[in-house]
């Protein structure tokens, strides 16, 4: 398996459901609040309600959960990002 390089930080966030709130909102919701991260960052979560937040979503499956191959695909995205980081 490969591992994250050259980070400073992972930052987790369980947000409840918030009635027929679509997922994506409330996720943009907490971004905003806490200060968006750079465009290096993902989302694992088990349901596609993602709206503009879509291509940072990686999907898991409810009952399987985080595994390697999406581990692997997160952390391959996460170490681009920082490589192009790096080339700025």
């Amino acid at each position: 398996h490969t591992r994250f390089r050259n980070v400073t930080g992972v930052q987790t966030c369980a947000l409840p459901i918030c009635g027929d709130a679509i997922r994506g909102d409330e996720i943009q919701r907490w971004l905003d609040m806490n200060g968006t991260p750079r465009k290096s960052f993902v989302i694992l979560d088990d349901e596609s309600d993602m709206g503009d937040l879509i291509p940072h979503l990686f999907l898991t499956h409810p009952l399987e959960g985080l595994t390697p191959q999406i581990a692997d695909a997160v952390i391959g995205r996460l170490n681009t990002h920082l490589d192009e980081h790096d080339d700025a």
